[in-house]
């Protein structure tokens, strides 16, 4: 699933947004979207939005987080424009972009009617293309370590990501596939580090990686990569290879 256009209106940190976001000469999604600007002019806010329109718009889907607050009396509406991947393409035929309708503030309880094809295709996480991350600036600094479990997927959940410490020892000790996988990944992201074996900590298993200056542990790395770490090891617990990512770095901005 890809996001084709975005608009928002009346939300209160952010002025009116009308955007485009497939590219100008071919007319087709964009597969890296920037939003940059200084300190406090709404790139998470928009962010936010998005997400929430994705939980609002989806009957049963979870509730936001982080909810669109009204910039006065009259409700915030969000549009989202996505393109539908093969086959539900063929499944629900028409228009390349269907438009996703969340609408918060004055009028909640009458919600926008969406399209069955969207609903299908964005209200189940069991599904690859019902599945979205985000990951807010708080939450990229949170600990590698603690218990892994598999159970949580794009969730608003915090917890998953303790356990990115074991899934990656997890990778070297049982040689599994995606190690190879994220090992691309990090030499893509611009890392001089590899996975290089695991050691024993406590009653479980930590990571070590290569680099220049020999094997080291978690302690060692700096805190972008832990956060590209924290990322690609996301993508591959829960399946988010085709998903859309949303990413706050405020501080890159």
């Amino acid at each position: 699933m890809r996001i084709t256009s975005l608009r928002i209106l009346g939300a209160r940190r952010l002025p009116d947004i009308d955007l485009d976001l497939r590219h100008e000469r071919t007319g087709t999604p964009a597969d890296v979207v920037v939003v940059s600007g200084p300190l406090a002019s709404g790139k998470t806010a928009l962010l936010e939005a998005v997400f929430a329109a994705r939980q609002r718009g989806i009957p049963g889907a979870p509730r936001a987080p982080w909810l669109p607050a009204s910039r006065d009396d009259d409700p915030v509406k969000v549009q989202v424009g996505w393109s539908l991947p093969e086959p539900l393409a063929q499944e629900f035929p028409g228009d390349d972009e269907r438009v996703l309708e969340a609408i918060f503030g004055a009028h909640e309880g009458f919600p926008a009617e969406n399209e069955v094809a969207l609903i299908h295709a964005l209200g189940d996480e069991t599904r690859v293309t019902g599945r979205l991350e985000y990951f807010p600036a708080a939450r990229l600094r949170s600990t590698l370590d603690g218990a892994f479990t598999r159970s949580h997927r794009s969730s608003a959940s915090d917890d998953k990501y303790m356990g990115t410490a074991a899934f990656l020892a997890e990778l070297v000790l049982l040689a599994l596939p995606d190690r190879a996988r994220l090992d691309a990944a990090l030499a893509a992201a611009g890392s001089h580090k590899r996975l290089a074996g695991a050691q024993r900590v406590g009653a479980g298993f930590a990571p070590t990686f290569s680099g220049r200056h020999g094997e080291v542990g978690l302690h060692a790395l700096s805190h972008g990569e832990r956060d590209v770490l924290r990322v690609l090891a996301t993508m591959l617990r829960f399946d988010l290879t085709v998903a859309p990512i949303f990413i706050d770095l405020p501080e890159l901005a």
